[in-house]
């Protein structure tokens, strides 16, 4: 009775915590898409303006400023691209997991979903991302889609080893036990270093 309480507060605190990060992706798209027509308009109105000056070093100036602001204005519609669907956030990874995907500019569930759909082959790719790694993201991807808390335990194949200090604040700040982080730690080792030379 109290295992299966525990499990649904879990459940409970883990679908609040996605529905806060839901609700808090949504005002930000809102507020993005509020800015388009205004950048809409300045563009239009100096796109024209440019167009009609008598001068040709302040018409390159204008359209050169037009470029600019349109630019902005592509990159606030991929952004509201982007916040269309679920985010990373709601996937609730480890800090350090989440910080690698973002820098390869993957933001959203379903980027996750396509880069595991070839095994994990497009992740590996990225610096610092094994075997191990890819593990941890599709646990948490499963369970997203299963309405379930991210597990507490991660089966990982690779063995343990011992972590240096650095690796210990390492794991600590990507939210994995010691027991995680070492077999992280051990797979991508491994896959850095290659298969081992044959005699």
């Amino acid at each position: 009775m109290t295992q299966a309480k525990n499990a649904a507060d879990g459940t409970n605190a883990a679908n609040a915590r996605r529905e806060k990060l839901a609700a808090a992706r949504l005002e930000q798209r809102d507020a993005v898409l509020a800015e388009i027509p205004e950048f809409s308009r300045i563009a239009q109105a100096l796109r024209e303006l440019g167009e009609s000056a008598q001068h040709e070093a302040v018409r390159r100036e204008i359209l050169a400023l037009t470029e600019t602001i349109q630019r902005s204005l592509d990159l606030r519609q991929q952004q509201v691209d982007m916040l269309a669907g679920p985010g990373i956030s709601e996937l609730l990874l480890p800090f350090g997991v989440a910080h690698r995907l973002q820098e390869a500019d993957i933001v959203t569930v379903e980027q996750v979903r396509r880069a595991l759909a070839d095994g994990g082959a497009q992740l590996r790719r990225l610096p610092a991302v094994g075997e191990a790694t890819c593990d941890v993201i599709r646990a948490h991807l499963e369970a997203l889609d299963a309405d379930k808390p991210p597990p507490a335990k991660i089966e990982i194949r690779s063995k343990k080893v011992t972590l240096t200090m650095r690796e210990k604040v390492l794991a600590e700040k990507m939210g994995l036990s010691a027991e995680q982080a070492g077999e992280l730690l051990k797979s991508e080792r491994a896959e850095r270093k290659g298969p081992a030379p044959k005699e």
